[in-house]
């Protein structure tokens, strides 16, 4: 909120001349400055004369001042404008011979439609941004993580387009991640009042700002996708900026709440499953001035918010008769036999003396009876999500010095259902989350001309997700029944078991206990800014230090998992019998995985910028940036090396080294594993261009001087994202002996009874603690030691034109080309045994003890090309809008260094290529004529807005879970046999395969033209003949809608009620559909988007 600021008498002294008069007369001098105190130049101040109304105006000058003088005594107003900013009026003041009044006026930036469309000089970056009467008044969906707003808000960006299907997750009401202009979701720099707001994704590897706060105690949104200046970097993609909002020189609050009914359109979900949603918000909120103070301000704003979700699945479970031991209808090869004897038992049914008790107390308690066919389940389970967020903010000004400091905090604890369609039910995930961020600034400004700011930050996020069956992950194994503690073991889980069926996939999983993990991300930085600023020259440079902590831990069942297969050498012949004698083929057991990252940054900036002649600006800078890989308190990371083996520990892989390990001739392995050190230099300049209005001609299609304006820039970029996104790598590199122990092992005939109540009994030597097997089927990673980090060129050219009807309109071609993007080389490539048959080519690899030796390197490559046109209007006639089109073309030889990214992948569009994108926003406030308002006072006081977002369908990449060509070292694809074919999902189909199953969904596309290419022999291995990203899925649309009306209660109070409705029109959307050929549900969408819905809200302003 706009505010009058006393500045101190240094404002005086700035200002004070002798003045010349003859006849006593008084002054005013005063000061315009922006929210962070820097001088604002060119502002509009106007005089008003209470008594006869009569005005002058001056404009401050380049220092911020203005002064009006010869003032005889009397009142007087002051009214500020300056475009871009709220129009200030101040007042009345007393005006008293010879004594000058000093003011200091504190302007506030505007909401961008609401800003009179200006043309002229400016930077060189391509950059977004939206304040706070834009964002409060933007729909934002209440899920079970809140309202978080600044995700959201990023898919409102030109060229700046979402990487899944759909945008916002209808259920913990998180955006989609998104890419910038071509560039990978990780390359994404995020802050939050200046401080780094990042954190890693073990899963995916990524950069993700850590959880936002809610839209009404965000100050200003500004995103910055292309060519920024020297002042950013870090990441390659774009710079997003969160500002919080401070307190004022009046205080003011609110009180607020939102509804989100959980009655309504149920949410469609993979495998016949149905969701329902619904919650609640509260916050309050109040800023202003520190009793007894004038210039130390405060504010605060709390928020929480419950959710509640009823999920309605289908799962499989085991049959009546199969529980009763009845495996009569199983093929005649499968029928059970006695486990000792091994005589078929009579007519199929294993006699009940053979169960296991432990195992029938087991299945009681963790597998419900079917109740839909013979071995389906359908359950509802209620599952909750709350969580609270906290800001507070203080800023103190005192003459050329200003401090301010915010610390926000956000927490989460969630429910919510885990995906496996063989999984019993019940499997469910637990989530939480705590993101702390704070921030300390000083900000000296001994003249207008030179501004240095010192910045301290921090910023932390810890998470602990447990997957399972809820009810039973704090069960211990002793408890229930199991024998693990003579054995030096007493896991506090319950082992969970995977039956196969007669063919050897897996049929049914009972997951008691799958996952446990916890980490704990922390930062730290210090920066320094400085600038000096005079007519058409502004200097500015600056350092920063960063360094990042991150331990985790991820642990696996504790008590281990049984397999009961129907292919076992020796046994009963069928999973189902062997069960319920408890009687299990394999057991794996791990011991937990441990980490603990290191990293650091460094970096410095120079940059001029100066106006070489009128209407002509260039802008040069250079960054530099040291951005050396992680590396492991321990030293935990291994490195991958052919014929070499470490001399650091006795017991551990082959072919493994550690840090101080010889490494051939580059000497020692390092601690990173890495040799690269990470330092950069990253060049920029940036020309702006406005044509003057010399000539009649030039005006006709210029415009007025400042009406046209045209931009170019260049600037090279290197993300930090890749060396920080190693922890997966390392993740699975602590899995390594003697960190860790994978170990699975196979049961004898003899040794399988008895095993399901005490595993570890037959286990030599009996300790879980040695245990290790021949064969690593975990895939093994290590980096190239000439790992770089990736290097983007971003080139622009735009045009932007004031037009008649205050309407702004820019259209901007965009240009990037990354180099060094992070992929996979498999190592472990096919050499054939001539002493084996076909039938053992998927054990002839170079190395025989793994599976898949993963090198990380930086060879990728990408291009994007881009136009932006973007129009907006000014807020007049109670209407303003925004609009934006993108066209683009991204292409690259890798989107992502996960999901089997590997060297040999073709140059083809990127994974989260959209060809078009359309977003609009829009305000329209209601106002009638007076007599109508007069007779029918409710109907005014209307406000309308909403948000319009369309997108063009994302690439689909069918696949085959095998490389047919046995190589390894390619992705596995079917031939296309037929025309690709789009089908609506919102219509269930049945089709029949390729392979004869028929399948019955709600299919994305013809799933009959593809044909997994199945060789028979060495001679016919070979490629399928479907490329990478050939075909497309469905493209995504919806429009939200904000209506609301504020009501007076009081001259200083007012009450607003609106409601949002999104997805107002109900358009279908739909998530990626399997693209595996081998997966039974191939073709079928995983859920559904978001159907029409709405949300009531509730303010108290005071």
């Amino acid at each position: 909120m706009c505010g009058r600021i006393l500045l101190p008498a240094v404002v005086y002294l700035l200002f004070a001349q002798p003045l010349v008069c003859q006849t006593p007369s008084g002054s005013i001098v005063g000061l315009v400055v922006d929210r962070d105190h820097i001088p604002l130049d060119r502002a509009e101040i106007r005089l008003i004369d209470r008594s006869t109304a009569k005005s002058i105006k001056t404009h401050s000058d380049l220092e911020g001042k203005f002064f009006f003088t010869d003032l005889r005594p009397g009142l007087y107003s002051l009214s500020v404008d300056l475009e871009g900013y709220s129009l200030q009026r101040l007042g009345p003041y007393e005006v008293l011979p010879e004594i000058p009044v000093e003011v200091g006026i504190e302007l506030r930036k505007l909401i961008l439609s609401s800003i009179k469309p200006t043309g002229g000089l400016g930077g060189i970056a391509l950059e977004y941004g939206l304040v706070r009467e834009q964002i409060e008044a933007m729909p934002v969906i209440l899920g079970s993580d809140g309202r978080t707003a600044t995700d959201k808000l990023l898919h409102l960006v030109p060229g700046v387009t979402p990487t899944a299907s759909l945008e916002v997750n209808p259920f913990t009401g998180l955006a989609a991640p998104v890419s910038a202009n071509g560039l990978r979701s990780s390359a994404i720099n995020y802050q939050l009042d200046f401080s780094s707001n990042n954190a890693q994704n073990r899963i995916s590897g990524s950069q993700a700002g850590t959880f936002g706060p809610p839209p009404e105690t965000i100050e200003t949104f500004r995103v910055v996708t292309h060519t920024y200046s020297a002042i950013d970097g870090r990441n390659a993609g774009a710079v997003v900026a969160v500002t919080t909002r401070s307190g004022s020189t009046d205080w003011h609050g609110q009180a607020r709440t939102f509804w989100r009914p959980r009655r309504g359109r149920r949410i469609e979900m993979f495998n016949d499953a149905t969701d329902t949603i619904g919650g609640i918000d509260g916050g309050v909120q109040f800023g202003g001035p520190l009793p007894k103070t004038k210039n130390i301000f405060l504010f605060s704003d709390v928020e929480f918010w419950g959710s509640e979700r009823f999920h309605t699945a289908v799962s499989p479970v085991l049959s009546m008769a199969e529980r009763g031991g009845d495996f009569s209808s199983a093929p005649q090869l499968n029928l059970p036999r006695d486990p000792t004897s091994l005589t078929l038992f009579s007519n199929g049914l294993v006699p009940p003396e053979y169960f296991d008790p432990l195992m029938i107390k087991y299945l009681d308690t963790l597998v419900p009876l079917p109740n839909e066919g013979d071995n389906l389940h359908r359950s509802t389970r209620r599952m909750t999500g709350e969580g609270e967020t906290f800001l507070e903010r203080i800023d103190w000004r005192r003459g050329d010095w200003a401090l301010n400091g915010s610390y926000f905090n956000f927490q989460n604890r969630v429910v919510e259902p885990s995906y496996n369609i063989l999984a019993t039910p019940g499997l469910a995930l637990q989530r939480r989350q705590r993101a702390q961020n704070a921030q300390v600034s000083l900000i000296y400004t001994p003249s207008a001309q030179i501004i240095n700011t010192v910045r301290l930050g921090g910023q932390r996020l810890t998470s602990n997700n447990r997957e399972g069956q809820l009810d039973f992950l704090n069960t211990s194994a002793e408890s229930f029944g199991f024998d693990f503690v003579q054995y030096g073991a007493a896991p506090q889980a319950l082992p969970d078991l995977s039956i196969l069926d007669h063919d050897g996939s897996e049929r049914l999983r009972v997951p008691s206990f799958l996952t446990s993990e916890s980490s704990a991300q922390t930062g730290f930085q210090i920066r320094n800014d400085f600038s000096y600023r005079k007519e058409g020259f502004v200097l500015r440079g600056g350092l920063m230090w960063r360094r990042g902590i991150w331990p985790f831990s991820n642990t696996e069942n504790p008590a281990g998992s049984f397999t009961f297969s129907s292919t076992a050498f020796r046994g009963s012949r069928n999973s189902g019998a062997d069960l319920l004698m408890g009687i299990p083929a394999h057991y794996r057991i791990t011991t937990p995985r441990n980490m603990n990252l290191r990293w650091r940054e460094f970096a410095a900036y120079g940059e001029i910028e100066w106006q070489p002649l009128r209407g002509f600006q260039i802008t040069t800078g250079v960054r530099y940036e040291a951005q050396p890989p992680a590396v492991e308190r321990l030293d935990r990371i291994a490195a991958f090396r052919r014929n070499v083996d470490t001399q650091a520990f006795a017991n551990t892989l082959p072919n493994l080294i550690f840090p101080g390990d010889p490494d051939g001739e580059f000497g020692s392995l390092p601690r990173s594993t890495v040799r690269t050190n990470g330092r950069h230099i990253a060049p920029r300049i940036g020309l702006v261009y406005s044509p003057p209005d010399k000539s009649k001609l030039l005006r006709w299609i210029f415009g007025e001087s400042g009406r046209s304006v045209f931009r170019s820039s260049y600037g090279v970029f290197y993300d930090f994202g890749a060396f920080a996104g190693s922890s997966v790598a390392a993740l699975f590199q602590a899995t390594f002996p003697p960190f860790s122990t994978d170990t699975r092992y196979n049961f004898g005939r003899l040794q399988r009874q008895g095993s399901f109540r005490a595993p570890l009994s037959i286990v030599p030597p009996k300790t879980a603690a040695v245990i290790q097997s021949s064969h690593v089927s975990f895939p093994v990673l290590s980096f190239d030691p000439m790992f770089e980090n990736t290097l983007a060129h971003h080139w622009t050219l735009g045009w932007q034109r004031l037009l008649p009807h205050r309407i702004l309109l820019s259209a901007i071609y965009v240009g990037s080309r990354s180099l060094n993007l992070q992929r996979q080389r498999e190592l472990n490539i096919f050499v054939r045994n001539p002493s084996l048959g076909f039938g053992q080519v998927r054990n002839m690899r170079l190395f025989s003890q793994y599976d898949n030796v993963r090198l990380f390197e930086s060879t990728g490559k990408g291009l994007y090309n881009g136009l932006q046109w973007k129009a907006t209007r000014y807020l007049s006639n109670n209407i303003a809008f925004d609009l934006s089109y993108t066209w683009a073309n991204s292409f690259d030889n890798g989107s992502t260094v996960f999901r089997d990214s590997l060297v040999t992948e073709s140059w083809a569009h990127s994974d989260f290529d959209r060809r078009h994108s359309i977003a609009a926003t829009w305000f329209y406030q209601v106002r009638l004529p007076r007599k109508i308002r007069e007779k029918l006072p409710w109907a005014g006081g209307w406000k309308v807005s909403g948000i319009w977002r369309l997108h063009s369908g994302l690439p689909l990449d069918i696949r085959q879970s095998e490389d047919p060509s046995y190589s390894f070292d390619r992705v596995g694809r079917p031939d296309l046999v037929g025309e690709f074919r789009r089908v609506d999902p919102g219509k269930e189909r049945t089709f029949t395969l390729a392979n004869g199953h028929e399948v019955t969904g709600r299919f994305a596309f013809d799933p009959t033209v593809f044909q997994a290419v199945v060789p028979k022999s060495f001679d016919e291995r070979r490629l399928g003949t479907m490329g990478r990203n050939t075909v497309r899925m469905h493209g995504f649309q919806q429009w939200d809608l904000h209506i609301g009306r504020q009501v007076a209660t009081g001259e200083t109070t007012s009450l607003d009620f609106a409601i949002d409705l999104l997805n107002a029109f109900n358009n279908r959307n739909w998530a990626i559909p399997s693209t595996d050929i081998d997966d039974p549900y191939f073709g079928i969408v995983r859920s559904g988007g978001l159907p029409r819905t709405f949300q009531l809200s509730l303010r108290f302003r005071f």
